[in-house]
């Protein structure tokens, strides 16, 4: 398990920080690593790639390999991070996006399309159904985490 460690950063002097200030630290790093993470993505290696990777972090991982069996996976249980293909058997990310949307509204986790697929309308038409970021692939696994630590602490 890969541990997070905290640096001190000098503040002016005689600053005295306030107890809620380092429980809302505390709050952000446990939802940081407790977070419950579904990866939508045909390519099953890959996938299992990110979950391993996903998993010695400290999250709690769902592999699916098509757009139903992740609707399924959806109503089943709640997530923090969906990350999707846009390239998915049965339900396109796209309209995985869509429906995730329409049916979580009020508890819609984070997405974040992980995808071969540069074309700018594809790229204008995942924003405007609503996802947090967009990485095209071949991509960096540490550039992966980075981006879900983000978006965890939002």
């Amino acid at each position: 398990m890969k541990q997070i460690s905290l640096r001190y950063y000098e503040i002016a002097p005689k600053t005295i920080l306030s107890p809620s200030f380092f429980i809302s630290c505390r709050e952000s790093l446990s939802r940081v690593m407790a977070s419950k993470i579904l990866i939508a993505d045909n390519n099953e290696m890959l996938g299992e790639l990110i979950q391993f990777e996903l998993e010695e972090a400290g999250h709690e991982v769902a592999l699916v390999t098509d757009g139903q069996k992740a609707l399924y996976k959806l109503d089943e249980s709640s997530y923090d991070i969906v990350i999707t293909d846009i390239l998915l058997p049965f339900y396109s990310g796209l309209e995985l996006i869509y429906t995730i949307n329409n049916r979580l509204s009020s508890e819609r986790p984070k997405i974040i399309v992980l995808t071969q697929i540069h074309n700018e309308n594809t790229v204008s038409k995942a924003f405007e159904l609503g996802i947090d970021d967009y990485i095209t692939k071949p991509f960096d696994l540490d550039f992966l985490s980075l981006q879900i630590e983000k978006l965890l602490l939002k």
